[in-house]
């Protein structure tokens, strides 16, 4: 099933917002547990994909500058950490992260907050996770 996602992140100096679309295995009714661990098994093994592909040619175009000028930061794609993303701690993490309130999840709009509730998706719905992070400071 093909889902837009959008992923944002508050408490940084920029909210980056990204939109994405992605193919995920999972059916139409399913829970927020099963759609939550869909998402970090094809993202965690995206991830390790590009851990695995070596460029032996790495230049910078004309195209790259342009589009990573837009963020602000202009790189080389090295990767100097080889280590591969484990998918079951992933998996473990997200569910956490999300049943301790530092992922908020919208679908069409609407609000989830259990992870064990029942949810009806249709081709490119649109799927928002936004990251929270908290404020830190001292009072002494």
């Amino acid at each position: 099933m093909k889902l837009s996602f959008t992923l944002k992140s508050l408490g940084k100096k920029r909210a980056y917002i990204n939109k994405v679309g992605l193919e995920i295995d999972i059916s139409s009714k399913t829970c927020i547990r099963e759609l939550l661990q869909q998402v970090v098994s094809q993202q965690v093994n995206t991830f390790n994909m590009r851990k695995e592909e070596r460029n032996l040619l790495v230049y910078l175009n004309e195209d790259t500058v342009n589009h990573q000028a837009e963020t602000g930061q202009i790189k080389f794609d090295e990767r100097y950490n080889s280590t591969m993303a484990d998918e079951e701690k992933a998996k473990t993490t997200v569910l956490m992260a999300f049943e301790d309130g530092l992922i908020a999840l919208f679908i069409n709009e609407k609000q989830f907050e259990d992870v064990n509730q029942a949810i009806t998706l249709k081709e490119n719905d649109s799927i928002t996770f936004i990251r929270l992070t908290f404020l830190a400071g001292s009072i002494w």
